[in-house]
């Protein structure tokens, strides 16, 4: 780990992880990231730049699926939180 940087361990609930790790997907983040910025707008602050910037995963994810990669279709919002 980082100089600087301490780790958070939090237990949640097995639909509230689903739903933050869903809602992460959605907004093409990590977990970690949209977590991180959800606490930031809560205690009304701006989170770095650069956390703004497109992780490397993500960056990989969106290419991949620009050529049709690795794509995954549902018939249903349900059917999709259910291969999760």
């Amino acid at each position: 780990m980082r100089p600087g940087v301490t780790r958070l361990s939090i237990d949640l609930d097995k639909d509230l992880y689903k739903l933050i790790k869903h809602a992460a997907t959605f907004e093409e983040q990590t977990i970690k990231d949209f977590v991180v910025e959800a606490i930031w707008e809560r205690l009304k602050g701006h989170p770095p730049e650069q956390w703004r910037e497109v992780n490397e995963l993500t960056r990989i994810t969106l290419e991949k699926a620009d050529r049709g990669e690795d794509l995954h279709r549902y018939d249903s919002v349900d059917d999709f939180i259910r291969s999760c």
